[in-house]
């Protein structure tokens, strides 16, 4: 099997508004932001990303009620395309688990 895993912590800087799909299943999407420090080739760097996340189901969105700007996560979660049309290109984080909560 593929592996396809990411664990990104950050702050929420955009929620967009709940949808449910055809068959009746809430998504909600937002943006994440994170910052950090990172070690690359014996250096620090500053890394810096937004991506958006989408929770899909009853149980994630038990998650994210409520969920606010600015708010600290950890989200964890796999990648896909933001759409099923071929040239998409841009990503997005599909939610697994997500923790809220302070750093």
């Amino acid at each position: 099997m593929e592996k396809n895993c990411l664990e990104l912590s950050g702050r929420v800087v955009k929620i967009e508004p709940l949808r449910h799909s055809p068959a009746g299943i809430p998504h909600q999407r937002f943006t994440v932001e994170h910052r950090s420090k990172q070690i690359e080739a014996d250096l620090v760097r500053e890394a810096r990303c937004q991506i958006v996340v989408q929770a899909s189901g009853e149980v994630l969105q038990q998650s994210v009620r409520n969920l606010k700007e600015g708010e600290y996560l950890v989200v964890t979660g796999f990648i896909g395309r933001t759409s099923f049309q071929e040239e998409s290109y841009r990503i997005l984080l599909h939610a697994q688990k997500i923790d809220r909560g302070a750093p």
